[in-house]
């Protein structure tokens, strides 16, 4: 979340208590730190979750005050730089008549101004160079041609996440990863937020799929410092046993329910009639099957609501390559529509050779996911069972929910959408129903299979052809807009809009071509885009983009978290695939390289180093390439 909120221009940090949990207590801490009952590790966890509470109202204090900062000097820098333009203009309006050089004259313009006064006369300034000086003390109105936004005075949002009583974390501009599973720690938050001026949103996520939760424990927690060099059978039963003491969680199989002690503190789901009804709140159940929204309230809140809404958590991965080298590149033009070189059609006809290969390759990974997922199994059912610390009763069976016990309501999140996980056997009962009703054996494999996504622009749609897979054309992938500078070199555009041209070197992610469009303006773009890629959740079946190279600078930048500052200068070549594997808190990459050589239209940072590149997978002959 803290990502996608980075990626659209609202800055965001995740504070996860985890990590500060590590470094004050430890990591390798047993379930029994978890228990309720232990009333120094309680204490010891609340001191911990109210640190990263700190450290969260002082983020926001601190980017206030650099986002004033950087407003101001922008302000002063507008004025200086139109003035400046308006005393050259003057000077050369003047000519040898006048004997107050150009120089002497914007000094004069800008210490009039800062002053306060009209600023030079109206015997050196005609009304119209008057009327543009006084548009130059107004930075909304200024003549800049690379803008920078400024979040001063945007909403402070603090985001509060956990899954049932066991948190996780994010930052919208800013989020508190706690153990906000009761009432009373809630409360305490939103009263220290509203003396800060800061607003709060809860996210709470209910599951009682045991798939889901055991594929997320393999995922997220056996990787986690906690469990390091520990074997996942054991690392399996310490967790589920943190979880039994988080939530007082008892599990009725035979109703395929989810149960809580009626008496328990720990955990205490979100209602609206906390906070005097004031509260605002997001439930999730079953990642996105229902979702139950509670006074959200502007922008980000809402935007938040609609990423959440298309999130899952499917182990997946997406596929980026260029269009094969076009008559553009050759010549060294920006934009157009041109049709594919020689040896793009060659990358093209490679093309499906290569994607072949990787479909293979997704076809193990599913094999090896599934034996995972039996791993998890056996653990799970050892830990019912009572072994190592489980939770089994005195007659060796799971402990069901009874007298003692009370259903969360359905309008709370929680109806239970699945049936419950099939302990008795070898496998869930969910994917067994899956498999009939798609008609397949149980034990029958799916055969991975593939969906290409190009522009509308002729050179992706060229570079598919030979991709015996199902396409679709995406008009918000087409290539960034340049403008009056569409169809020119770079050598045309600098001796044509020389302005342009050293503005863009200056700010690239902010500049917009005249007539076109900005890096700012085609992340926005690419916001459907990116959420479809969140949505997708078949793990057998990736997704291809075939597209241009801001485009996919763009979408790569989301998922591998770079800056605004970094995104245009990923070098993104020609004739090179890349494969991107979803994980928890990342994506690993992969490069394939076919070895048909390309023109290289990668343009540097001119004042920083290039960004570190990634080992390329499978290395052959052939000169990379980026637009």
């Amino acid at each position: 979340m803290a990502r996608y909120l980075n990626w659209l221009g609202n800055p965001s940090r995740t504070f996860n208590v985890g990590n500060y949990r590590r470094k004050v207590a430890g990591a390798n801490q047993p379930h029994l730190f978890f228990d309720p009952s232990n009333q120094e590790s309680v204490r010891v966890r609340q001191e911990i979750a109210d640190l990263a509470l700190d450290d969260m109202v002082n983020w926001f204090t601190d980017l206030e005050h650099k986002e004033e900062r950087e407003r101001e000097q922008f302000r002063q820098d507008s004025i200086r730089e139109s003035l400046s333009a308006a005393a050259a203009n003057t000077a050369a309006s003047v000519g040898n008549a006048s004997p107050i050089s150009a120089k002497r004259l914007s000094s004069l313009s800008l210490s009039g101004v800062a002053a306060g006064s009209a600023g030079v006369g109206s015997s050196l300034l005609s009304a119209s160079q008057q009327q543009q000086q006084k548009i130059a003390g107004s930075p909304s109105l200024g003549p800049k041609i690379a803008v920078k936004k400024s979040q001063v005075g945007a909403a402070r949002v603090a985001i509060c996440i956990y899954i049932n009583s066991e948190s996780s974390g994010a930052k919208l501009s800013e989020a508190n990863d706690a153990t906000n599973s009761t009432k009373e720690r809630r409360q305490i938050i939103m009263d220290r937020c509203e003396k800060e001026n800061i607003q709060v949103m809860f996210v709470e996520s209910i599951c009682d799929r045991m798939d889901v939760i055991l594929a997320n424990i393999k995922e997220v927690k056996l990787s986690s410092p906690d469990y390091e060099n520990v074997p996942a059978e054991q690392a399996v039963k310490d967790f589920m046993s943190r979880i039994y003491h988080c939530e007082n969680i008892f599990y009725n199989y035979s109703c395929s329910l989810i149960s809580t002690n009626k008496d328990s503190k720990t955990y205490e789901t979100l209602s609206r009639t906390e906070n005097d009804s004031k509260i605002s709140f997001v439930k999730l159940i079953n990642i996105g099957e229902r979702v139950l929204v509670n006074n959200v309230r502007g922008y980000i809140q809402s935007r938040i609501v609609y990423f959440l809404m298309n999130l899952n958590v499917t182990p997946r991965c997406v596929y980026f390559s260029r269009h094969g080298e076009s008559m553009y590149n050759v010549a060294g033009k920006i934009g157009g529509d041109a049709d594919l070189s020689p040896r793009g059609w060659q990358y093209a006809k490679r093309l499906p050779e290569l994607i072949a290969r990787q479909m293979d390759d997704v076809a193990t990974s599913a094999r090896e996911a599934a034996a995972a997922a039996d791993e998890m199994n056996t653990a799970w059912r050892g830990w019912l069972s009572g072994e190592d610390g489980g939770v089994a009763g005195s007659d060796g069976k799971a402990v069901a929910a009874g007298e003692g016990s009370k259903r969360i309501p359905e309008e709370e999140g929680g109806a239970a959408i699945f049936p419950a996980f099939d302990i008795s056997g070898g496998g869930s009962v969910v994917k067994a129903q899956r498999r009939q009703q798609n008609g397949r054996r149980e034990d029958e494999e799916v055969k991975p299979t593939l969906t290409v996504w190009t522009s509308t622009l002729k050179r992706t749609i060229q570079t598919a052809s030979h991709l015996a897979y199902p396409q679709w054309q995406w008009k918000a992938l087409d290539e960034l807009d340049s403008g009056v500078c569409d169809g020119l070199t770079y050598e045309e555009i600098e001796e044509l809009h020389p302005e342009d041209f050293a503005a863009r070197d200056d700010d690239k992610y902010n500049y917009r071509y005249k007539g076109g469009e900005s890096y700012a303006d085609l992340v926005r773009r690419l916001d459907p885009v990116m959420l479809e890629l969140e949505r997708h959740h078949e793990s057998n079946h990736p997704i291809l983009i075939i597209g241009h190279q801001a485009v996919l600078r763009a979408l790569y930048a989301y998922f591998m978290g770079y800056s605004h500052e970094d995104l245009p200068y990923v070098k993104i070549p020609l004739h090179t695939v890349i494969k991107l594997t979803f994980k928890a808190y990342g994506c690993i990459e992969e490069r394939f390289k076919v070895d048909i050589e390309a023109v290289d239209t990668h343009r540097p940072r001119l004042h920083n180093a290039l960004l570190p590149q990634p080992v390329m997978e499978e290395p052959e002959l052939g000169e990379e390439e980026e637009a």
